[in-house]
């Protein structure tokens, strides 16, 4: 299960997070929003345009005759629906807000509903995410409020800019002169400063801009009573957190110095950054032309060798409180051979770099790890880690993985054929019965085979339902509409069928709290047989001819957005990414090239489940697209989509991504 390094399944996000779609009336043109992943409504059927927000995806415009409003894709009301147009506004730094136009006068609204300046300014501006700027029609000053509408202070400029930190503002003068004010109004920097651009209080860095440029060789150091540190001769000076700075010269070398201009890692051709681009993190430093590099502490001390770095990729992505990636970093070596190691963001270590895979959920749940290649002709055995490295379980699993709950895993132990869900604080009472635990998205219940039937556990492991299925999945389309059409108020947790079969069968929808409802098949629509309305009639002999019949055409392909359920691999989404993950190999060509990407590859899911006509439908060289088919050619059969109840060809492009 390599997924979280190789592979980023672009289309299986969908079953796992519900995304809001727009619906139009056939019969009144109105459009609204429902839910693609429950099938619920989210906006009535009632608006003249419906459309996404610019850059915001999680915001929609809607439109009632010449006027415009905004909601959530929940279906929150963010700005009634009363303006003239809705955008973002102009030069914006960040998106909490919007702006909104009456009359030709623009105001602001905050992207949590809240109205903080009303439409009666000639320009606006989200300076940072509590200060905001407005300037009234014909008036030289710009006037700055707070993120709740109330009134700072006033300052003249042509435009206003974010600051160096949160805390300050910069204003740029009609003749392109900059100057800082903190939020009060007050200048930062004494007029001593020319061309002041970043303080701490203790450091100044200096560093003169000229229109129409970025920066020019003259950036300098300084303390704050005006001694210089490092004179004006340098590229570019950037703070990298506890005193200490990047700084760069014009043939592109860079260093590390503390606040006292000592280089604590000496001038070369190198790039050096933070580790997760988090000030005060520790360093990274490549060498022009290496693909490794080293981690250094602030202080310039070695602490990891020939190595590259990665924020750790979540597991369980949005289904758990409390994750902080960006707190921790993985370090490994190079491809073939790859071993990780976890670190806090200032270099410390957590795990050594012993495994061959690191994985990741919260502060509060175990890390999941394995040191054996994943790229065996067997499975890897993983082990279930504290976050002192002692083991949180005892023993070895075919397969380990975590739950919401941090004090649950589920999965099946070495030399054992059956899986169960362990309990931390009692590991030792785990029961391992069951052929097969797979989790049903989105609402996190599992679908638990226990000998030839299925039955529906919570997040804590619990059976919710005594009835056992002969085949459980998540929900889709069609059930959830019935699901909706039967009243009922409950979420839709799992679909069961009492056969094998499933096309065409009555089904079961199991809620929430295990709590089971009947459902009949849906009816499928009479199939239009093309025969002309009026057929002649008389004797045989009057009939003309027949002609020779004509081969029956191709039966239809359908597109995934089509069918209803879906073509999916057996198991799911998590089973496709575990198969990718563990048969992927990384093309050498592509890898010491450096190339990386997505490649997409289509292919026809039959009414038998074989896949057929596999392509390459884009590519991004070193043998990526031939890797991506022999994959495909790998795969068992699918379970095949349907449209109104029967199998049918569907049409799947999978996108699979290769990543350093």
């Amino acid at each position: 299960m390599h997924k979280w390094l190789l592979i980023t399944l672009l289309g299986i996000s969908t079953a796992l997070h519900a995304q809001a779609e727009f619906e139009t009336d056939p019969k009144t043109g109105k459009k609204g929003l429902f839910d693609a992943g429950t099938y619920e409504r989210i906006l009535p059927l009632v608006y003249d345009d419906v459309q996404s927000f610019r850059s915001i995806d999680s915001l929609i415009k809607v439109k009632v005759g010449a006027q415009w409003g905004l909601y959530t894709k929940k279906g929150r009301l963010i700005v009634p629906v009363r303006y003239d147009h809705i955008d973002l506004p102009k030069r914006a730094l960040f998106k909490s807000y919007v702006s909104v136009e009456k009359n030709g006068l623009l105001g602001l609204y905050h992207c949590n509903g809240k109205e903080v300046l009303p439409p009666k300014f000639g320009d606006v501006q989200a300076i940072r995410p509590d200060v905001v700027m407005g300037r009234l029609p014909g008036d030289s000053l710009l006037q700055f409020y707070d993120d709740k509408g109330a009134f700072l202070f006033k300052a003249a400029g042509e435009v206003a800019l974010e600051g160096y930190d949160a805390n300050t503002v910069e204003i740029m003068r009609v003749d392109q002169s900059r100057y800082f004010l903190d939020k009060t109004g007050k200048a930062v920097f004494p007029d001593h400063f020319v061309n002041a651009r970043w303080t701490d209080g203790r450091s100044v860095i200096c560093a003169y801009i000229a229109p129409g440029e970025i920066t020019t060789s003259n950036a300098g150091l300084y303390k704050s009573d005006g001694t210089i540190v490092l004179p004006p001769f340098y590229a570019r000076i950037k703070p990298a957190g506890e005193n200490r700075f990047f700084v760069r010269t014009t043939d592109n070398q860079m260093a590390l110095v503390d606040e006292n201009g000592t280089f604590l890692i000496p001038m070369a051709p190198i790039q050096l950054s933070n580790v997760n681009d988090v000030p005060g993190s520790a360093v990274y430093c490549v060498e022009k032309g290496k693909p490794n590099g080293h981690i250094y502490d602030l202080n310039g001390n070695r602490l990891v060798s020939n190595c590259r770095t990665s924020e750790p990729i979540l597991h369980l992505k949005d289904r758990v409180p409390d994750q902080y990636p960006e707190r921790y970093f993985t370090a490994f070596t190079d491809w073939q051979n790859a071993t990780y190691g976890l670190f806090r963001t200032d270099g410390s270590q957590i795990l050594p770099m012993l495994y061959r895979r690191i994985g990741y959920t919260s502060e509060r749940h175990p890390l999941i790890v394995t040191t054996d290649s994943l790229f065996k002709p067997y499975s890897p055995f993983f082990i279930a880690l504290a976050w002192d490295g002692r083991a949180a379980c005892p023993g070895r699993f075919q397969e380990l993985e975590c739950t919401v709950n941090p004090k649950i895993l589920y999965g099946k132990p070495e030399n054992h054929s059956r899986s169960g869900f362990i309990h931390l604080d009692n590991p030792s009472e785990a029961q391992f019965i069951y052929e097969r635990i797979s989790p049903l998205s989105p609402l996190g219940y599992y679908a638990v085979q226990e000998g030839a039937y299925y039955y529906l556990h919570d997040q804590e492991g619990k059976r919710l339902h005594s009835e056992g299925f002969s085949y459980m999945r998540p929900p889709h389309g069609i059930q959830y509409e019935q699901w909706r059409a039967k009243g009922i108020k409950t979420r839709l947790a799992a679909v069961g069928w009492r056969t094998q079969e499933t096309a065409g069968k009555p089904w079961v929808g199991l809620d929430e709290n295990g709590k089971a409802y009947n459902f009949a098949p849906p009816i499928s629509k009479p199939r239009e047989t093309g025969m002309a309305e009026n057929v002649p009639t008389g004797k045989p002999a009057d009939l003309p001819l027949s002609k020779p019949a004509t081969p029956p055409a191709a039966e239809k392909i359908y597109a995934r957005e089509e069918t209803d359920p879906p073509a999916e691999f057996p198991g799911g989404d998590s089973a496709l990414a575990d198969f990718l993950a563990k048969n992927l190999k990384y093309p050498v060509l592509a890898r010491d090239s450096g190339i990386k990407g997505r490649v997409s590859v289509s292919f026809i899911v039959e009414k038998d489940g074989s896949l057929k006509d596999p392509k390459i439908v884009s590519d991004i060289g070193g043998g990526c697209g031939k890797e991506a088919l022999r994959l495909v050619g790998l795969m068992p059969k699918w379970v095949p989509g349907q449209f109104q109840g029967r199998a049918v060809r569907t049409k799947y492009t999978l996108p699979v991504l290769f990543k350093n």
